[in-house]
């Protein structure tokens, strides 16, 4: 079992990327600034709201985290 971070899990790739990986096992922890609930069932093991671009949300987000997906955009 590996320890992911979806960086964006709350967009329509991110959380479908997600779910799958959660099936498969892996222990899942999504990121993202807002979710949009494409997914209706349970997609991973932990959803934290936050903004990544602070060094601190950066930081707890990636605590104990052995792979990161980065799938998160920004607005200009």
């Amino acid at each position: 079992m590996s320890r992911i971070l979806v960086a964006g899990g709350g967009g329509f790739i991110g959380s479908h990327l997600a779910r799958e990986l959660y099936r498969q096992g892996d222990f899942v922890r999504i990121a993202d600034v807002k979710f949009d609930d494409y997914i209706q069932e349970k997609n991973c093991n932990e959803k934290l709201q936050l903004d990544l671009r602070t060094l601190e949300n950066c930081l707890k987000a990636t605590t104990l985290t052995v792979f990161i997906v980065w799938l998160q955009t920004w607005e200009a």
